[in-house]
């Protein structure tokens, strides 16, 4: 536990056991009951009998919606008339549009759990390296699981856990004080996550320009394009959301 790409291994192997635990005690081997889907809910035809697992629960969670979204990121299946507030889920595409990438070939159930994993090896990572510039143990990584969002995530598969990750990744290479093509790479991608990952893009401009670097603050400026571009797209396609104050 010396280093952290070891603090990591361990996490992830954590978190995968409690994944599988669920999986097969709580949903009767369904990995899709992950996803939390109410008895309730509504799905389409495609997803409804035989593949999605409804849990004993009227509701459900906000996983149900990414679900979909990983099912039809781009609407052509007419998914949207299936969630609650299209408009807001559709902007948070990066993990269901990762899920809907790698499993274009089939089981984007498997990869949307997968790229949830993924996430939690590099946040727990980050944050082990983040513990050792400040002359801590690499074991304190393992702290990445009190962060609420990440137990939510892993419980209900919702798409806080990477934007975690991402926060306690941008947080290292300020630090650090090293800025690379991975790190906007990851700006690019905080607000395609979750839309309030612009808030990271925000912060980083202005910290970069009260260091006087202009270049960082284009380049993070920058980093909002693809997120903006997406939105627009989104609000083009979807309807309006209900809720004034979205």
């Amino acid at each position: 536990m010396r280093r952290p790409v070891t603090v990591a291994a361990a996490a992830v192997c954590v978190a995968a056991a409690w994944v599988v635990l669920c999986t097969v005690f709580l949903y009767h081997g369904n990995p899709t009951g992950l996803f939390y889907t109410g008895t309730d809910s509504k799905l389409p035809p495609e997803l409804d009998a035989g593949h999605t697992y409804r849990v004993n629960d009227r509701i459900g969670y906000d996983g149900t919606f990414y679900h979909l979204i990983a099912h039809d990121p781009l609407n052509r299946r007419g998914f949207l008339t299936y969630t609650d507030t299209p408009s807001l889920r559709w902007r948070r595409i990066g993990v269901p549009a990762l899920a809907a990438l790698f499993g274009a070939a089939g089981g984007v159930d498997y990869f949307y759990i997968a790229i949830e994993l993924a996430f939690l090896v590099f946040g727990v990572y980050w944050l082990a390296r983040f513990a050792q510039e400040h002359g801590l143990h690499p074991a304190w990584g393992f702290a990445f699981f009190l962060i609420p969002a990440v137990g939510v995530s892993l419980d209900r598969m919702t798409v806080d856990l990477p934007l975690a990750a991402l926060c306690i990744g941008l947080a290292l290479c300020v630090r650090t004080g090293k800025a690379t093509i991975a790190t906007y790479g990851m700006l690019a991608a905080a607000p395609l996550i979750r839309d309030t990952g612009i808030i990271l893009v925000a912060a980083w401009c202005v910290v970069a320009a009260a260091r006087r670097n202009w270049r960082g603050t284009v380049l993070g400026a920058l980093c909002a394009a693809p997120a903006l571009a997406w939105w627009m797209y989104v609000r083009m396609h979807t309807p309006a959301d209900m809720n004034p104050y979205l």
